[in-house]
């Protein structure tokens, strides 16, 4: 709907600040070596822009990358055999659903575990990202790889409390079983052009397009 009435999302203050959490992460993650202070500055410095805060909040905010980076090292987050940037393809009848996973690492034993890291974990979008682990975990098992564990990352916990908080979703064949149903049902629904709306209050909070949505449920009235 918003790319057919053409509307743009608003953005916040924070722009910015997610994707150079995660361009670190990955850097960190590909690095051979451990970052020492002097590093992490440069790479904060080299690869965290947020056009829209002011100076201070930027450097608020890099403050925060950088100390969230020094913790999870010294948490061994980033030891082990690690892949990234993971292509995966499901195919469906009709079309394909193609992503990239952010991190898997490989046990001793052969097997995965797939993590995606989380700035922050908002419990209200557990089950978007649930969704997205799950189906790369369905994807890497079509591969004939084994997953043993997905897992989502909680960046500010664990620099907050000083042990990797994680977060593991369900992959069990019946969960994957229905994620993979409701793909279907998706790809169906988008080549027939039949989009029920399936409103609900944490649905449609976080929508971009709720101000002009008819079936919008527990949005305040007084934003329009």
């Amino acid at each position: 709907m918003r790319r057919i009435a053409g509307l743009q999302p608003a953005v916040g203050d924070e722009l910015g600040f997610g994707m150079g959490l995660h361009e670190l992460l990955q850097r960190r993650t590909e690095s051979e070596s451990e970052w020492d202070e002097a590093e992490v500055d440069t790479q904060v410095n080299s690869h965290v822009y947020m056009p829209l805060s002011p100076n201070e909040a930027e450097t608020r905010a890099k403050r925060a990358i950088k100390n969230r980076l020094m913790r999870l090292d010294e948490l061994g987050a980033f030891d082990g055999d690690v892949q990234q940037e993971l292509p995966v393809q499901v195919l469906l009848n009709g079309g394909v659903v193609t992503g990239v996973v952010d991190f898997v690492l490989a046990e001793p034993d052969g097997s995965l575990v797939v993590r995606d890291w989380k700035a922050n974990v908002h419990e209200q979008f557990l089950p978007r990202y649930a969704r997205q682990l799950q189906v790369y975990a369905h994807a890497l098992r079509a591969q004939e790889h084994t997953v043993r564990r997905a897992e989502l990352v909680d960046v500010a916990a664990s620099s907050n409390t000083g042990r990797l908080v994680t977060v593991d979703v369900d992959i069990e064949d019946d969960a994957i079983a229905r994620i993979i149903q409701d793909c279907q049902r998706a790809m169906n629904e988008i080549q027939s052009g039949e989009f029920s709306p399936q409103p609900s209050p944490d649905v449609c909070g976080s929508c971009d397009v709720r101000r002009i949505c008819a079936e919008r449920e527990g949005v305040d009235l007084a934003e329009t």
